[in-house]
């Protein structure tokens, strides 16, 4: 194999669509056909200059040095064997895929990502098909052989996990050149993160993963730290979506801390609204998958045992899904399939001096890949061999510890890598942990090794981190560590391989968790575990404080994807701070974070915690104040108004106690706009007086202090008493204008949209639909495009009102489906309209539902959440429609 080319190539795979169908069909008659398709693609190959590097069954591995040979023997090879004569019964079809990279030598084969790219090219298309990459169509489309054309398929996702690259199909005159769709992640919905390194063996646990799927219903792949559970779970659930035809969906549970928490990730995972209202996200959940065929990947489990017993009930509720769960140790539920991973394969008793062998196997392929990503050129040779035989069976064959290993080349040879592993040998903890943790534990400690006391000391302080900003990171490290040069610091971790940077935050960085746990237990070492748990928390509360002022203003969608990265960790410092007396820091934290659950939707999460905070002893009069409001702010959401008012009640009473006029004038402005949507909800009668009495005290303590925001408020509020206590649209719409203006000037990007929200309704009241339909797109592109997923579903029914209103029927159902789905999705209880608002297009709905609308309303139900606010916000009438 030595003339091999190497530098930029091209990589030829095919195999015989169905092949194992054939030879039971053709029995004896098989070893003849294979034979002459043998001698066909080889001739193909070989008359275009290619060379065949290996054959396996029926499949050919062939690379040219040119890219326009390569396809010249594909097209011939497909012209061969289309004219040949086969058995009636034994008609052979061959699928061809090309792509053209580096290719690179490892033991007499070809390593890298390039040779996996070529293979999963050729595996997504059909018997008779060429499908070649991207990077293959721009060296050929102007030297086609004759009769050949290119056939642009459009963005795909391969089964190797890498980002959508375009495929083409070289169309051939005189041979089909129609087939179905391509077999890529695009044939199911999914999540499946996008991986940048190739996955190296494992065949035999692919297929029989695969198998054991199709027999049961939890699956469980169990090891320890570092073996590749995670890798494995990806790769058999990209070769396993085509089996659930709604979708594959990838649950990340390593920073989720708390069992309670699963469903709610789960939520996330399947891009569904969390659980509002008075539901719990494991009812959601449970409503969301019951009649769905899903292959849930929930991705270690281990911390999280006592929500086994969640997934045996998921697994019940949803006869049609299953659940492909990574884990240390098995959930013990029933249903589940215990699936014991093992290192991956190791020398054992093969010739080591042999690279050709050697390159064969599974541990030894992994380390070629990724030595050939930090050093170019690095090869297998009879020299190296046994070095590197030695090193990775001295790490188990562990895929964590090999990739930690392998940077190392960028300074030093196997040998001295081999060398080097004896003097760092830790001992691995206690006697009772398994071997395969105890040298995982060495190669983290190896790489540790190296850095400088002070990026040492870094190291275990991250360990508090469930990933985090550089603003927190330098705040908690400067805090314990003065002298500590956090960028310097950072950089030699992410050298190191012991932290990374985050692909989706430009300014965070992450740690793998095996090696945060790593890092956890030097942290327990140095007895600072408590100090550093105590700055962490105050960084996240000022954090925290720091985003919830921007949270309804034009900034409000930056703060709130921090505040969504950081979840994790607000969580950590939240229960720190709960168990360890901070009360009145505790206070603070559920205070500055209300409105952001309430904005992304975590209103049961909210409820929890607010209600263990505010059990908490002590705690300032003022801050409990403010905690108070959050928990009335969490029972408007959820659609608990009794609630709400005797919290914001209480608060009122409260404030009138204390010295702070804005405040006060905040508590009056709740309670009156409790009030006022206690009458939308046909309150006491009163009840409207009551809400007026307090919202003009709020009025004029707001005029006084020159509060812009607050007198937004209390207009929004004095609209509210208007519109819903008196039936007065017109003076109601006076006010809703002037908050629009107050709102503006305040900076609330909320209060401005939800002023525009209101002023459509009176609108709507006072027959100016146009009108209406003007000021409800602007609040609606106002708050969604600043990542208010509440607002929606509100915004989407009132439209769907005023369009009706117009006697636009067609797209007042379409948009009437979408905005009751959203809301059956989301759980949110609409306290924002009254039901007379939206009784008349209820009753229209319904009345559609039989008739030639009901189809339109069905094409709504199935939209989803960016298509309906497409769809709300053209105001181009739909098919059918009467126009206004």
């Amino acid at each position: 194999m030595s003339g091999l080319p190497t530098g930029t190539i091209t990589f030829l795979f095919t195999d015989i669509e169905g092949s194992t169908r054939l030879v039971q069909a053709l029995e004896e008659r098989w070893p003849a056909v294979i034979t002459d398709h043998d001698a066909l693609l080889r001739s193909a190959i070989e008359a275009n200059g290619g060379i065949v590097v290996r054959t396996e069954g029926d499949a050919f591995f062939a690379v040219f040095a040119s890219a326009v040979d390569a396809v010249a023997a594909a097209v011939e090879g497909q012209r061969s064997v289309a004219a040949h004569r086969w058995p009636e019964d034994g008609q052979i079809r061959v699928r061809m895929g090309l792509h053209t990279g580096v290719g690179a030598l490892g033991g007499g084969d070809y390593v890298g990502i390039d040779v996996h790219r070529a293979a999963r090219v050729a595996a997504a298309g059909h018997g008779g098909q060429i499908v070649i990459s991207e990077a293959t169509a721009p060296l050929v489309e102007w030297s086609l052989p004759e009769g050949a054309e290119l056939l642009d398929l459009g963005k795909h996702r391969l089964k190797d996990l890498a980002g959508a690259e375009t495929l083409f199909q070289v169309s051939v005159a005189g041979l089909p050149d129609a087939f179905g769709p391509l077999h890529t992640l695009e044939r199911v919905s999914h999540n499946l993160p996008v991986q940048v390194t190739s996955f190296v063996g494992r065949e035999r646990e692919i297929a029989e993963a695969l198998r054991l799927l199709d027999d049961s219903r939890i699956l469980t792949l169990l090891g320890p730290g570092g073996i590749g559970k995670t890798r494995l779970a990806l790769q058999v659930a990209a070769e396993a979506a085509e089996r659930f035809p709604d979708g594959v969906y990838f649950v990340g549970l390593s920073e989720v801390a708390d069992a309670a928490l699963i469903p709610s990730t789960i939520l996330t995972s399947l891009g569904a609204a969390p659980a509002a209202g008075m539901r719990s996200p494991a009812e959601r959940v449970g409503e969301l998958l019951a009649d769905r065929s899903v292959l849930l990947v929930l991705d270690n489990f281990e911390h999280l045992m006592s929500g086994a017993a969640g997934v045996a009930d998921l697994a019940r509720l949803s006869p049609g899904s299953k659940f492909l769960i990574t884990s240390r140790v098995p959930l013990r539920v029933s249903g589940e399939q215990e699936f014991p991973i093992a290192p991956l394969g190791l020398a054992g008793e093969i010739d080591v001096t042999d690279p050709e062998a050697l390159a064969r196997v599974e541990a030894v392929r992994l380390f070629l890949e990724r030595a050939a990503a930090v050093r170019p050129g690095f090869a297998l040779t009879r020299e190296n061999a046994a070095s590197i035989a030695t090193l990775v069976t001295r790490l188990d064959g562990l895929p964590l510890a090999i990739e930690l290993v392998a940077p190392q080349l960028r300074l030093l040879s196997v040998d001295r890598i081999v060398a080097r592993l004896d003097p760092l040998h830790l001992g691995g903890g206690g006697r009772d942990l398994p071997e395969r943790q105890r040298t995982l534990a060495k190669a983290i400690a190896w790489s540790e090794e190296s850095l400088t006391p002070h990026d040492r000391n870094l190291f275990c302080l991250l360990a508090a981190f469930s990933g985090g900003r550089l603003d927190e990171i330098e705040a908690v490290v400067r805090a314990c560590d003065p002298e500590s040069d956090v960028v310097a610091g950072l950089a030699a971790l992410v050298e190191a391989s012991l932290v990374r940077r985050s692909e989706r935050h430009e300014d965070r960085f992450e740690m793998l968790s095996v090696i945060r746990e790593f890092a956890g237990e030097r942290l327990d070492e140095s007895g600072k575990r408590a100090v550093v748990e105590a700055a962490h928390a105050r960084a996240y509360l000022e954090l925290a404080e720091a985003a919830a002022t921007h949270l309804l203003g034009r900034e409000r969608k930056r703060w709130l994807d921090v505040l969504t990265a950081d979840h994790e960790n607000l969580r950590a410092a939240l229960t720190h701070l709960a168990t360890t007396s901070g009360t009145d820091e505790a206070l603070r934290l559920v205070a500055a974070l209300w409105r952001f659950w309430q904005i992304k939707g975590h209103t049961y999460e909210a409820r929890q915690r607010i209600d263990a905070v505010l059990a908490l002893p002590g705690g300032s009069p003022h801050l409990r104040a403010k905690a108070l409001e959050a928990s009335g702010g969490i029972a408007w959401w959820q659609g608990d108004l009794p609630r709400a008012s005797r919290e914001y009640t209480e608060v009122l009473e409260m404030q009138r106690q204390l010295d702070d006029p804005a405040e006060l004038a905040n508590a009056l402005y709740n309670c009156g706009i409790a009030s006022a949507f206690a009458v939308k909800r046909g309150g006491e009668e009163g009840a409207a007086s009551d809400s007026d009495a307090m919202l003009r005290e709020a009025e004029r303590i707001y005029g006084e202090l020159g509060h812009q925001r607050g007198l937004g408020d209390v207009h929004w509020g004095m609209g509210n008493v208007a519109l819903f206590g008196r039936d007065d649209p017109a003076t109601a719409l006076g006010f809703f204008e002037a908050a629009v203006g107050e709102y503006a000037a305040g900076g609330s990007t909320f209060g401005e949209g939800w002023s525009h929200f209101e002023k459509g309704q009176a609108l709507l009241r006072l027959g100016q639909t146009d009108e209406a339909t003007t000021a409800l797109n602007r609040g609606l592109r106002l708050l969604y495009e600043s990542g208010d997923e509440s607002a929606v579903v509100l915004f989407v029914i009132m439209i769907a009102a005023v369009e009706l209103a117009q006697g636009n029927r067609h797209r007042a159902f379409r948009l009437a489906g979408s905005a009751w789905a959203l809301r059956d999705r989301s759980g949110l209880d609409i306290i924002s309209i009254p039901e007379n608002t939206t009784a008349g297009l209820e009753r229209a709905t319904l009345e559609a539902l039989s008739g030639p609308d009901g189809e339109a309303y069905r094409q709504g139900l199935l939209l989803s959440t960016q298509e309906a606010v497409a769809l709300a916000l053209d105001d181009t009438p739909g098919p059918g429609d009467q126009g206004s």
